[in-house]
């Protein structure tokens, strides 16, 4: 999904941007064929990442990836003359054994960047995926087809995507923060949008819970790693500040003692009260890049760079 090419049919400009169409062709010694692109689909799953490689090294797994699926499981003295690599190719195939991937679940116009699963009454269970284009996908669970149309929520790439437990009367809520240095709260059933609360930069991470009164609160991490508070409508309040990290990461839970407290990643793991009081404070040897809160009191995950 990251690479973008996720089936015969879209094989993006960004997977050829250093050549298309005949010049591969020639290089590779293969003419020109109607039909679906399978090698160019096989080797934008082994190597999609090819942005700063050499030449020499895009064309050496754009000819293993040809070799792999036009000439599966065929020693290298029985390969054809056509299957020879490039004259300064720095590999040479002697035998392959390797399939297409068949779990592709869906095909998206645009990168993902976070998802998670809705429970919508009535509607069964969906996919809610945000993308760098600053959409929202809503995909059915079962079926993987669109559910309604896009959601536009920013105009820069969505960096955090949160749901909160449905509230009274069943109503539940979606934040999202961006790039385009806001965040943004939602009806997670009509997709409408309930308030925004707007920064002079990028944000990291946001979520959104009820507090103890039933209220839903925001909170946010910004490219500055000051930690913010919100109770839409009213304005958003900063309540915790940490030196800024290449990237910040936040998750709410409920611990031991039945009180809801804040874990905010920046350079240390700093566990917090909503109203800003530290709990705890815990070293960080390697960066954490995401939190997610455990099933128990009290746990939680952090994702590591590492």
């Amino acid at each position: 999904a990251l690479g973008q090419v996720l089936d015969d049919a879209r094989v993006p400009p960004q997977a050829l941007a250093w050549d298309t169409g005949g010049g591969i062709r020639a290089l590779l010694h293969h003419t020109a064929a109607s039909g679906p692109r399978h090698w160019l689909t096989a080797w934008s799953a082994i190597e999609p990442y090819l942005r700063d490689a050499a030449l020499p090294s895009r064309m050496a797994s754009l000819h293993f990836a040809h070799t792999a699926l036009t000439h599966p499981g065929t020693p290298r003295a029985r390969m054809p003359a056509e299957a020879a690599p490039p004259a300064d190719s720095p590999l040479t195939v002697h035998y392959t054994d390797w399939r297409l991937s068949a779990n592709i679940w869906a095909t998206l116009s645009a990168t993902p960047t976070r998802l998670l699963t809705l429970d919508r009454p009535g509607h069964g269970l969906q996919v809610v995926v945000a993308t760098t284009h600053g959409t929202l996908e809503f995909l059915d669970a079962a079926t993987a087809r669109p559910v309604g149309a896009s959601l536009v929520a920013h105009t820069g790439e969505v960096r955090a995507l949160d749901a909160s437990a449905p509230g009274p009367g069943g109503r539940q809520y979606l934040v999202t923060a961006s790039t385009d240095a806001t965040v943004r709260l939602w009806d997670a059933h009509r997709h409408s949008a309930l308030g925004t609360h707007h920064d002079s930069t990028w944000f990291d991470d946001a979520l959104c819970c009820f507090d103890d009164r039933g209220e839903i609160t925001v909170w946010a991490v910004n490219g500055r790693s000051e930690l913010a508070g919100w109770h839409p409508p009213a304005q958003a309040r900063t309540v915790a500040a940490a030196p800024p990290v290449l990237r910040g990461a936040l998750t709410s839970l409920v611990d031991t003692d039945g009180e809801r407290v804040l874990v905010h990643a920046a350079h240390e793991l700093t566990v917090l009260r909503p109203d800003g009081t530290v709990r705890a404070v815990h070293p960080l040897p390697t960066p954490v890049r995401t939190l997610a809160a455990g099933a128990g009191p009290g746990l939680f995950y952090c994702g590591h760079a590492d």
